[in-house]
């Protein structure tokens, strides 16, 4: 509902004929709003006097720059534009602080409990508004208070007006990376600030109780790993392990404060790579990473790190490396594309049959960038793991081939840990020689 009747309030009406040609803008803005999309969005006139959408999108998630560097971007950008008279003006909408009777200024929103209003900034010429709409919310849901500055009739005008359906309100898109740089070693260093091992916390405890089993493991590595072994490899860093038969857990500690958690699949497959990429998580401290390489000159390797805080150095320093990869099960299920029966069509309606024992290993969606893949594989053996700490629930640890080669059984061949609660077969019904599918993450450190 909106709340229309401002009274004793000057009105705008010199603003309103250019700030009205950015309304399906804003009302679009405000449709995002209601989808839970706070990202701030903008739009510019051109010569001819057609409107266009400007947007800022991610090019992955791996980094995200907060509202004012994005404003600041926009602003930075479009107004170099308008300077150079290549377009109109332009206006950017956002969420802010702005409050009638509080906080009056059109400080950009971060936190919970600082959105108050949808913020227009409209630039013209030299001249610069900032047109506030406030909000609130009630049991009956978000409430626009309209703007105090318009008259009745021109508020009814903005906010009736209607989007065109199917149109691309944002025809110029902008894709954001992060900072990232080539280093002496000729290895791509990619920054992220969003880097999380919820899922893989997920695939050790199970999909039902990986956060309390997180809980206890996070306790547990506050008082030191129970005595584990501690090594600090930079001033202020100090890793914890506590060393078991299957599963090591790793506690990371940054000038006294525990900064994160993560496990270490122990395996004795290694494969001689070569490091790629690295993308390092700043919102760890840079202590934890996604590292991308290829395994025996000729396939593709994404894995957590386990070693990344002790090893940095070694990383950033050399290519070459045998690599202990290992994986974490997020589905284990049985499949059938191997087993020579199997026949699938394609979109144009041609069948196709898979050939007996196929193997295969491809990116999973957006969670690729955290080193997970779909698997059609080939069980190799696997034996019950028990957890001796945090819990009494344990898994399997599966040795599962991914790649078929003609001259080598264990080519790419690795050992996969998956909990109880993420399988989508019974234990009982394991058999060496069988198809096994799913999701899994990679994870993996430098063998010493």
């Amino acid at each position: 509902m909106f709340n229309l009747f401002n009274k004793n309030k000057k009105k705008q009406d010199d603003i309103f004929p250019l700030f009205s040609k950015y309304a399906e803008h804003l009302v679009v803005f405000m449709g995002m709003q209601s989808q839970g999309n706070y990202s701030p969005i903008a739009a510019f006139e051109k010569s001819d006097g057609s409107m266009v959408g400007y947007l800022y999108i991610a090019d992955n998630h791996a980094y995200q720059y907060d509202v004012p560097e994005t404003l600041e971007m926009m602003k930075r950008e479009l107004g170099g534009r308008l300077r150079r008279n290549e377009i109109r003006s332009y206006a950017i909408m956002y969420h802010s602080c702005f409050e009638y009777g509080g906080n009056e200024h059109h400080t950009p929103a971060n936190n919970e409990g600082e959105f108050k209003s949808i913020t227009t900034s409209l630039y013209s010429g030299n001249k610069e508004n900032h047109i506030p709409l406030p909000y609130s919310f009630d049991q009956s849901g978000l409430n626009f208070q309209g703007f105090r500055n318009f008259t009745p009739e021109q508020n009814q005008r903005i906010f009736n007006t209607q989007p065109v359906q199917g149109k691309n309100y944002f025809e110029e898109r902008v894709k954001m990376e992060g900072p990232s740089y080539e280093n002496e070693a000729g290895i791509k260093i990619v920054t992220s600030n969003t880097g999380f091992i919820g899922h893989t916390w997920a695939g050790i405890f199970g999909k039902d109780n990986w956060d309390k089993g997180a809980r206890e493991y996070f306790a547990m590595a506050a008082a030191k790993a129970q005595g584990g072994k501690s090594n600090t490899p930079s001033p202020g860093v100090t890793v914890f392990e506590m060393e078991k038969t299957d599963i090591n857990y790793i506690a990371l500690e940054k000038d006294g404060n525990l900064l994160s958690a993560l496990p270490r699949i122990v395996t004795k497959r290694k494969i001689p790579s070569t490091v790629k990429e690295i993308l390092e998580w700043e919102n760890v401290g840079d202590l934890e990473a996604i590292v991308s390489a290829s395994g025996r000159d000729s396939f593709m390797l994404k894995f957590l790190a386990s070693d990344y805080a002790i090893n940095k150095e070694k990383y950033h320093s050399q290519k070459n490396h045998d690599l202990c990869i290992a994986g974490i099960g997020f589905i284990i299920q049985a499949s059938d594309m191997g087993t020579g029966d199997y026949k699938h069509k394609t979109k144009d309606g041609e069948e196709v049959t898979f050939s007996e024992g196929f193997c295969s290993y491809m990116p999973y969606n957006d969670l690729f960038q955290l080193g997970c893949f779909n698997i059609v594989s080939v069980l190799k053996g696997y034996r019950k793991v028990n957890f001796d700490t945090i819990q009494s629930e344990g898994g399997y640890m599966l040795t599962l081939k991914l790649i078929n080669h003609p001259d080598q059984e264990d080519f790419f061949t690795i050992d996969v840990f998956v909990h109880e609660q993420n399988m989508k077969i019974k234990p009982e019904d394991l058999v060496s020689g069988m198809g096994i599918g799913g999701v899994i993450q990679m994870v993996g450190y430098i063998d010493s």
